[in-house]
């Protein structure tokens, strides 16, 4: 199984920092953000290889000079991004795709421990096309007020919501 890596935004949210770093290349704790993920990927058997897709002629260049030394266990393939969206980007790395009949999409702005080893196990089991991991929580940024005929019966401040969860698509 392969890992993708999409990296190719343009931060637009982080500037002036990302006028001068690509987003990937945030970082937490002295360590790029794209670091942690690549490292939380490495520590699967099952992925053999990780594909970071990113601007290569412009800041993305960082992404590639950083991971230069084979520090990395598993293979990394640099494909330019194509500007073309998540869509655009998984057309263009069509071919080294071939053989795999699944991968891990990642999109470089989203630092979690997702349980790929359980995720994997139910897109088996259900024979799903896609698998996809949502959160089951939320935490509330503002109260609010429940209402039943025009009446106030409770305030609810800053409330943990369950959310929906929706594993794999059949």
């Amino acid at each position: 199984m392969k890992a993708i890596i999409l990296a190719g935004g343009k931060g637009t949210r982080g500037k002036p920092y990302t006028e001068y770093f690509p987003k990937a290349m945030t970082p937490i704790n002295d360590k790029p953000l794209i670091d942690y993920i690549v490292k939380y990927l490495n520590s699967f058997d099952f992925i053999k290889e990780i594909i970071i897709i990113s601007d290569y002629t412009g800041l993305g260049g960082q992404i590639k000079n950083y991971y230069s030394s084979p520090k990395n266990k598993k293979k990394i393939t640099f494909v330019q991004d194509t500007q073309s969206g998540t869509g655009g980007d998984l057309l263009h790395i069509e071919d080294k795709l071939k053989g795999d009949s699944e991968f891990v999409l990642w999109f470089v702005d989203n630092l979690c421990a997702i349980d790929l080893v359980k995720m994997r196990k139910v897109f088996k089991e259900k024979n799903s096309i896609a698998c996809i991991a949502t959160r089951t929580k939320r935490k509330e940024k503002t109260g609010f007020a429940v209402v039943e005929n025009e009446i106030i019966k409770e305030f609810k401040e800053k409330p943990t919501m369950k959310l929906q969860l929706s594993e794999c698509l059949g």
